[in-house]
């Protein structure tokens, strides 16, 4: 069974800055807690690999993720390349606001597939009879509001200043 994570938000900003930021993968430092480090093989282009160490309490997990398509300023796509099914894109397309303030605005949608069931249980050091299923469900939740944190972010850097962003989260499950 596959889950889908879909967080979406309206970003007011032209479309190629708000592509420029989620492209700026060694960037994300500045935007979540717990990325403590980048590092980057290739030129930023599809096939490029990238190593995000993530830290938190006393785990330090390092994902590992490759570009497979990207469509500038409309669509980034990658996969993980270790310890888990999972594949995600940032989709992005611009819209009208109801606000004379606002020049230009763009929805950002990112939607994550994941099979929680091909966890690689030995990615983390967990105690015997706990399985990564259980761990990866688990997450989810802390994953949503770490997503939700850094939109939030990524929006209060764009804008120029903090906003009450509306961030929309949905998960589902589907085969396959």
């Amino acid at each position: 069974m596959t889950n889908v994570l879909e967080v979406e938000t309206t970003i007011h900003a032209p479309r190629a800055d708000v592509f420029a930021a989620v492209r700026d993968v060694e960037g994300y430092e500045r935007y979540s807690d717990y990325v403590t480090g980048v590092a980057r093989d290739g030129d930023g282009g599809p096939g490029t690999e990238y190593a995000v160490t993530l830290s938190w309490w006393r785990l330090t997990y390092t994902a590992r993720f490759r570009i497979t398509d990207l469509d500038p300023p409309e669509r980034i796509e990658w996969e993980l390349t270790k310890d888990l099914d999972a594949r995600a894109a940032w989709h992005l397309e611009p819209v009208e606001v109801d606000d004379p303030d606002v020049e230009d605005a763009t929805r950002l949608v990112v939607t994550a597939r994941y099979d929680p069931d091909t966890a690689d249980h030995g990615a983390l050091s967990l105690p015997r009879l706990v399985p990564m299923s259980a761990v990866v469900a688990r997450a989810r939740p802390f994953v949503e509001r770490e997503a939700e944190r850094v939109l939030a972010r990524v929006v209060a850097d764009l804008e120029g200043e903090p906003r009450r962003a509306t961030l929309t989260v949905r998960t589902r499950h589907v085969d396959g």
